[in-house]
């Protein structure tokens, strides 16, 4: 008689409301790790009596009426009804209540927000007693009208808005447009609230008219534009953004160097660029957040990038790899190698075998994750533990 297989549950969030002993009994030992499980009184007798072995940041109790709604990003919650629905959110990112949500708030259960939560005042105590924020907390008067981030102040939106009232924006206003557009928004009386604003130097004495006085102001040359997406000084730059430009991102700069005609640059991200264009970059931009200089080649804002051997050979002169999500190292690449061409920055989840993973601790710097690839996980699992474990992976997994 062959011996029951062990259960293995590695997920974000793991819902075993509805495991019953029929389940269990099909499995030897099983192991839950998860953030976040949900749970009856009657599954939690069932699955203590099972000897379950569950390791988890929150265990919490929830009917089973009541539905998990997960969100990666932005969630906002209006005043559209929701019906008799009993609903649990768990927000990884930005959440969003409007004005008027009040009805809407009643149907949520318990909110999980890991990032930022943007709420009217006059909603703040409901929102309080429902809410778990493992971040920050941005409250707004409920007369204002939400606007979209970045808030362009430009001709378009001067026609559109609303005579005396005030616009909230999130992130940032821009002021970077023609001063005719703003002298309409102050024949209107609009007020625009924001935590920041990029203002032309031209159009300063009426933005500050305009914007509340607890808004910090950044000065920009006229000409200047708006940049929010990681990008390349290249050739290409000018044709797409001009001479002047203030970039909310990472920038890197190429193995050619700064393209020519560059007159203006803020930047609020890193740079990344080889050592020899250190000095004309600062000729350019006073501001940023750092310079990372780096040898040979550099690859870049890559989602699933695999280094090999041959990879690192044909960069003779180095490989600089930064903000990336899932970086892998093949188990061809010697540590001397890696030691002499390689650097890594700013990676989410870097994946190596195991007899690299004290090189990559010194030649590595600001990643979230540096672990054993899966190949070396699964050997040393068949060493310590022999008998057959049915494995699963998942973001969100229901039992």
């Amino acid at each position: 008689m062959n011996e029951k297989k062990n259960l293995s549950i590695t997920a974000m969030i793991c819902d075993l409301r509805e495991v019953n002993e029929e389940v269990l009994n099909q499995y030897g030992e099983i192991y839950v790790e998860s953030m976040i499980v949900y749970v009856t009184e009657q599954s939690q007798e069932i699955l203590n009596r099972h000897h379950v072995q569950i390791e988890s940041m929150i265990l919490e109790r929830l009917d089973l009426d009541v539905e998990i709604i997960e969100r990666n990003g932005t969630f906002t919650i209006t005043p559209a009804p929701a019906g008799n629905k009993k609903l649990n959110l768990i927000v990884n990112g930005r959440l969003i209540i409007e004005p008027g949500s009040n009805e809407a708030l009643t149907n949520y259960i318990h909110i999980q927000v890991n990032g930022e939560v943007i709420c009217p005042e006059n909603l703040s105590s409901q929102l309080s007693s429902r809410l778990t924020c493992n971040g920050s907390t941005k409250l707004y008067s409920d007369s204002c009208i939400l606007a979209e981030s970045p808030l362009r102040a430009d001709r378009v939106f001067a026609l559109r808005a609303k005579a005396e009232n005030q616009y909230y924006v999130i992130g940032k206003a821009l002021f970077l447009g023609s001063s005719s557009s703003y002298e309409l928004l102050l024949q209107k009386k609009v007020r625009i609230i924001c935590s920041h604003a990029i203002v032309a130097e031209s159009a300063l004495e009426t933005a500050v008219q305009l914007l509340d006085e607890k808004a910090d102001i950044t000065l920009v040359p006229d000409g200047c534009q708006y940049v929010n997406e990681a990008c390349c000084l290249d050739d290409t730059f000018l044709d797409r953004y001009g001479s002047k430009a203030y970039i909310d991102a990472n920038v890197t700069v190429g193995d050619t160097g700064l393209p020519e005609g560059l007159e203006f640059l803020y930047i609020k991200g890193d740079v990344n660029l080889p050592e020899e264009y250190k000095p004309d970059f600062l000729k350019v931009c006073k501001n940023f957040a750092r310079i990372l200089t780096f040898r040979g080649k550099c690859i870049t804002d890559v989602t699933d990038l695999v280094i090999d051997k041959a990879l690192l050979e044909s960069s003779p002169k180095g490989l600089h790899v930064t903000d990336c999500v899932n970086v892998k190292i093949t188990d061809d690449v010697p540590a001397e190698l890696i030691r002499e061409r390689l650097t890594l920055d700013d990676c989410i989840n870097i994946t190596c075998p195991e007899y690299l993973i004290s090189v990559m601790q010194t030649i590595a710097t600001d990643y979230v994750l540096l672990s054993p690839s899966e190949e070396d996980k699964e050997n040393a699992d068949m060493v310590s533990s022999p008998e057959q474990t049915v494995r699963i992976k998942a973001m969100k997994y229901k039992m």
